[in-house]
């Protein structure tokens, strides 16, 4: 971040002659003035002396700069409007030029340079420090760096592996800064389809390779649909083995703690049901089949990913209609809108701790838990009219008013026994603790 640590009190070589008498606002001399733009003169700042400057202050009138070339230094430099010529912009030091006595280890690159680096590197992703060095040479050498030196020029590839390493974790942190386009996007389905030319399965990927699956890509959606032939075995077994049990369930959840760049991953999978009969306990696990990876948790994007489950298991397992007789949830529109546009005969099955939170519920014994527990629709309808009737009589209108949204007939499958099969509760923490369990590896 800079280039050297030296003393740079004094007169300065790019000192303007005219207008450099020290203003009565405590900051001192005019160092150079007539910029056209903020920027410019921004750029200039990190190459008086050779010094460092960090951003300090933004203010309605001017920006400031402290010095970071030594330790707890006092010196500070301000880009503002000439007071003479309002268009332009001027430089202009702090009535204190005697910088801190401790310098401050070298470390990252000059600003005078990081723009430039920046352009170099959009244009060629690939390019390696060395290459980099050599593209930027003239540059650093404006700056001040012997480029005839072996140890400055080694240095500096360092420099730029770091600031090349610091661009790549910004982009994977965030999304303003996105990677990701729907070119890109579409160019990497091409490459990893499950289907060649011929429409068959290709024989490159191997079971555990990422595959992108027939109709997992579509112009008007940003996101894709992945998943591998290993997990795509889970499709068929768990159709084939939860058919004969009252059908397919499925559930489905979205998340952004496994997904960098601040997209949504998509899961869609079966569930597993373990019975201990020593203890009497019943473990449910979460079985994945397909992936979305989107922008946003869109209907469309929901859809393109049941279409694309569809398919496949009709292409590769011969299941002329593919699709699940319950899907576990939370209250999501886009879920819920995408179900019943793709498997309209498939019966949503709502998470209750979602409904919990949404009411706004903490009590471990509140009234949302005892609904959960309710063994039938009916005794669910009733349950749920007395516990209006409670917390209107307590003056909860609020929580009465929520609540009266989550047990209208086409919300209220959230009860214990609500998809009929022993084992499979209206829960989505299955999903939630594999998710937990996959993020350290994503």
């Amino acid at each position: 971040m800079m280039q050297e640590a030296a003393d740079c009190g004094g007169s300065s070589p790019l000192a303007s002659p005219a207008r450099s008498s020290r203003s009565r606002d405590g900051w001192g001399r005019v160092v150079r003035s007539g910029f056209k733009d903020f920027e410019t003169a921004r750029q200039v700042v990190h190459t008086l002396e050779h010094q460092y400057f960090y951003f300090s202050n933004s203010g309605a009138e001017y920006k400031s700069f402290r010095c970071d070339s030594h330790e707890n230094c006092p010196v500070k430099v301000r880009v503002h409007r000439d007071p003479y010529d309002k268009s332009t912009y001027r430089i202009q030091m702090s009535l204190n030029e005697q910088h801190a006595p401790t310098p401050k280890p070298p470390r990252g690159l000059d600003w005078g340079v990081r723009g430039d680096l920046q352009k170099a590197i959009d244009i060629n992703p690939r390019a390696g420090p060395g290459t980099l060095l050599h593209k930027l040479s003239d540059k650093f050498e404006d700056l001040g760096y012997d480029m005839a030196d072996p140890d400055t020029a080694a240095s500096l590839k360092a420099k730029i592996k770091t600031f090349k390493q610091g661009i790549t974790r910004k982009q994977k942190g965030s999304f303003g800064s996105s990677p990701v386009t729907r070119v890109g996007l579409k160019a990497w389905a091409e490459r990893h389809s499950l289907l060649d030319a011929n429409g068959q399965p290709d024989t490159q990927w191997a079971d555990c390779d990422t595959v992108v699956l027939p109709g997992g890509y579509h112009d008007n959606v940003d996101g894709v649909v992945f998943s591998s032939k290993a997990l795509l075995h889970n499709m068929k077994t768990g159709f084939i083995n939860q058919q004969q049990r009252g059908g397919l369930v499925l559930m489905t959840d979205g998340t952004y703690k496994i997904a960098w760049n601040g997209w949504t991953v998509i899961g869609l999978g079966t569930i597993h049901i373990l019975v201990d009969h020593a203890t009497n306990s019943v473990v449910q696990r979460f079985i994945p089949i397909s992936f979305l990876f989107a922008k946003s948790e869109s209907h469309e994007a929901f859809e393109l990913m049941l279409e694309a489950v569809r398919t496949t298991a009709r292409i590769l397992y011969d299941i002329p209609d593919y699709s699940a007789a319950f899907l576990v949830s939370d209250r999501q529109q886009s879920f819920n809108l995408g179900l019943r546009n793709i498997w309209p005969s498939t019966k949503a099955i709502l998470c209750w701790i979602h409904v919990r939170r949404a009411i706004g519920e903490t009590e471990p014994k509140g009234l949302v838990p005892l609904l959960h527990l309710c063994r039938s629709e009916e005794m669910f309808e009733a349950m749920a009219g007395i516990a209006l009737l409670a917390l209107e009589t307590n003056n909860r209108p609020g929580q009465a008013k929520k609540l009266r949204e989550w047990v209208k007939p086409r919300w209220r499958n959230w009860y214990l026994t609500a998809s009929g099969i022993p084992g499979v509760t209206p829960c989505t923490n299955p999903q939630e603790s594999w998710h937990h369990s996959a993020s350290p590896h994503l």
